[in-house]
């Protein structure tokens, strides 16, 4: 009766608008005790499905219980299964987190999954004294093991290590994780093996090469959605997206200067390290008069470019010129009488650092580019995160503020590209990003170049320190809301037109002399930079750099039309195909907008068919070549005219699972839903469930990534009920929870 009632109360929480959180554990658990010399000893296996189901929801409303071993129900992959089938195989994984002192170390989590004639067994050790990274040993004997019962070991014992280091926070996530493991010969593990990496994060390290697991992760999960296998690998996917490791600078022939991508056209990606760009003294003597603006409400709430939040903002210097180089008064007297106004606190803070931006940042910045033309450009303050806590929690909370600045509060900026700047320096006014777990940060560049969340690197600032990155560094925000405490940082834009500036004038002091002389500078180099606004972009060399210089001819504009000149001098459509078929994911998801929307051209269908098709063979929505023959009209008669929107979804599919890209999640989990509405009544009762389950395995992939799917599995499950009353289950009872569609939305809430 327990039991009913908990379900029925859960079933009316997730009809609720908008869901609540809920608790959802496995269904399937057996009474196993874990036997200290390795074996696992079953007590108890004759418990029915319905008493095993009472018995956890009893440990549930209890408050669960740590030592209960967990029945995990697995699918089995097998090598002709499509993409779009699901396994029905099950792999049984049984589990143990009873802690065995042996030699001096701790085995603190077992896992073993058995087959026919096999046995795989797991470990997680860790040195008694807490010393030295965690290990995951996993055996492998018995006869023959295949590929999944591998990694369906690994899976268990990484999940388990990313709860605990959630759960234990700095103490266990510095130990890091390696893994060892003893096959036989002729057990091949696929891929797995060019998985692992031992030095990837040093002591934040999981013995893991991200960049290729999180793909192998996303197709895993895909292909095994609704299963617990699928289910598992979701949940770890959920852990790396809120993992916050640092970022390591390379510290072989310069501690400071982290270079990348160095090519014959001089174009350079660069992420160098500053320290003490800016003293300490120099720091709070600003922090003084930010505190003022802050108290005074005087923060820019003008929409970010990037993602139309208030941005909160105080500018400097724009386009080369101080906001208030001098002071706008009468006379010396209104200037020196004691009322604070927002024009001081600019000014003061203005003349506080322009000796040491001009004179010592610049100079830095132009050798790490190795371009005397390197110019300042803009200058601004940006605030993030709790600032009613202030600096180390010492501001001032009087005056009523606190109610009205936590309103206008962010903590994070999405991932982007500065491209209107050749290079940027953000100097750190406080210690909130000095461990490197929260603030500014990249996703280092890949073969596929992405901006999934699990790949973000925080870089560690302290306060004073700075990092400079060029244009074509992937970058955002994201302060950590437990610290309570805010992030204020200095932003420094710099151009390169082009040319020498040998004559020793560092600082431009109008904004009218900057454009004098970058027009100068970019006349005598007119046949390389065509007189553009951002003539860094040009002549791309890379995947990277093509979608940069197109996303610039696209947004940026200016009052006095300049922008049309970039615009004018190159095509995007042909920067984003190229980028695309180099592998860049940001350029695959706009294809796919564009595709979707009728936009690209269907003479390039066969193009972009042909590179995803390059990349992944197996995906799932790639349509057929057009036939021999056949031609494109203009007059929208020829399903061969709308050819090149029906590689939508294979673009959003490869930049999904590949890139793990959440607008593409959302994308295609979004057309797959239209189909469902418009095709459910011609689809099969799996065909039905399978698509549904697509849908909703997308969306929670999103969801862990930040973004607000919450209303679009709402609707999902909506969807899904009617489903499930056409086919008589009972809404809500034990067959509605073991529905697959059912389980995946509850795991993701």
């Amino acid at each position: 009766m327990q039991a009913k009632y908990f379900r029925i109360a859960l079933w009316l929480q997730l009809r609720a608008l908008p869901f609540g959180i809920f608790f959802h554990s496995h269904l399937h658990f057996s009474a196993l005790a874990f036997n200290p010399s390795g074996r696992f000893h079953n007590s108890n296996m004759s418990f029915t499905k319905k008493a095993q189901h009472e018995t956890l929801l009893q440990r549930v409303c209890r408050g669960g219980d740590k030592e209960t071993i967990r029945r995990l129900i697995l699918c089995m992959h097998t090598d002709k299964l499509s993409t779009l089938t699901r396994s029905v195989d099950i792999i049984t994984i049984q589990q143990s987190d009873v802690k065995q002192e042996i030699d001096g170390n701790v085995l603190f989590f077992a896992a073993r999954a058995d087959g026919e004639e096999c046995q795989c067994e797991g470990y997680l050790i860790r040195n008694i004294n807490g010393k030295g990274p965690v290990e995951a040993q996993i055996q492998c004997h018995g006869g023959s093991v295949d590929h999944d019962h591998f990694i369906a070991i690994y899976h268990s014992l990484l999940l388990h290590y990313l709860e605990m280091e959630q759960d234990e926070n700095d103490a266990f996530s510095e130990c890091g994780l390696k893994c060892f493991y003893s096959i036989a010969d002729d057990v091949d593990l696929g891929i797995f093996p060019s998985l692992l990496d031992d030095d990837n994060d040093g002591s934040f390290s999981l013995g893991l090469d991200l960049p290729k697991y999180i793909p192998f992760l996303h197709q895993y999960s895909f292909r095994y959605r609704g299963k617990e296998t699928g289910h598992t690998a979701l949940r770890i996917l959920d852990k790396l997206c809120q993992r916050r490791a640092p970022y390591r600078f390379i510290t072989d022939s310069n501690p400071n200067i982290d270079g990348i991508d160095i090519d014959d056209n001089s174009h350079r990606s660069i992420v160098s390290f500053l320290k003490q760009t800016l003293s300490v003294d120099i720091v709070e003597r600003v922090m003084e008069q930010v505190h003022i603006i802050r108290k005074n409400q005087w923060l820019s709430t003008n929409p970010d470019s990037v993602d139309g939040l208030p941005s909160l903002h105080l500018n400097l210097i724009s386009d080369g010129k101080p906001l208030f180089d001098t002071m706008m008064c009468s006379n010396e007297d209104d200037y020196n009488k004691d009322e604070i106004t927002f024009e001081k606190c600019i000014h003061q803070m203005t003349s506080i650092l322009r000796p040491h931006l001009y004179e010592k940042l610049l100079p830095a910045v132009r050798e790490l580019s190795k371009s005397n033309s390197v110019q300042i450009l803009d200058v601004f303050i940006r605030n993030y995160g709790n600032m009613d806590a202030g600096d180390d929690h010492q501001l001032d909370n009087s005056a009523n503020v606190e109610q009205e600045v936590e309103s206008k509060t962010r903590y994070t900026l999405s991932p982007h590209y500065d491209i209107t700047a050749f290079a940027t320096c953000v100097m750190a006014l406080d210690s909130t990003a000095a461990t490197g777990r929260s603030g500014l940060y990249t996703i280092p560049p890949t073969n596929g170049v992405t901006n999934n969340v699990a790949l973000r690197k925080f870089f560690p600032l302290d306060k004073g320190d700075g990092v400079v990155h060029t244009f074509n560094i992937l970058h955002g925000v994201d302060v950590d809301p437990k610290l309570n405490c805010p992030r204020t940082s200095l932003i420094v834009w710099f151009t390169d037109y082009g040319g020498d500036d040998d004559d020793g004038d560092q600082e431009r002091s109008t904004s009218e002399e900057l454009h004098v002389n970058n027009t100068a500078n970019a006349n005598a180099n007119a046949n390389a930079y065509n007189n553009v606004n951002q003539p860094w972009l040009l002549n791309p060399s890379n995947a990277i750099d093509e979608f940069v210089l197109g996303l610039a001819s696209e947004c940026n504009e200016e009052e006095d039309g300049s922008h049309l000149k970039l615009k004018k001098s190159i095509d995007s459509l042909s920067l984003n195909l190229s980028s695309a078929s180099k592998g860049n994911i940001f350029a695959m998801v706009k294809l796919g907008q564009m595709c979707d929307d009728a936009e690209l051209p269907d003479i390039h269908y066969e193009q972009v068919r042909s590179f995803l098709e390059d990349f992944d063979p197996s995906n799932p929505f790639i349509p057929a070549p057009i036939t021999s023959g056949s031609t494109v009209s203009d007059d929208g008669d020829d399903d061969n005219s709308r050819a090149c929107k029906n590689l939508a979804t294979a673009l959003w599919y490869h930049a999904s699972i590949a890139g793990g890209n959440r607008s593409a999640q959302i994308s295609l989990a979004d057309e797959l839903m239209l189909q469902y509405m418009t095709e459910k009544e011609d689809l099969t009762t799996l065909e039905q469930e399978n698509m549904l389950l697509m849908a909703s395995t997308l969306f929670t992939m999103s969801l862990y990534q930040g973004y607000d799917s919450i209303d679009s599995l709402r609707r999902l499950m909506d969807v899904n009920c009617q489903r499930l009353l056409d086919l008589g289950v009972l809404i809500p009872s034990e067959e509605f929870f073991e529905d697959p569609v059912v389980k995946t939305v509850l795991l993701s809430l």
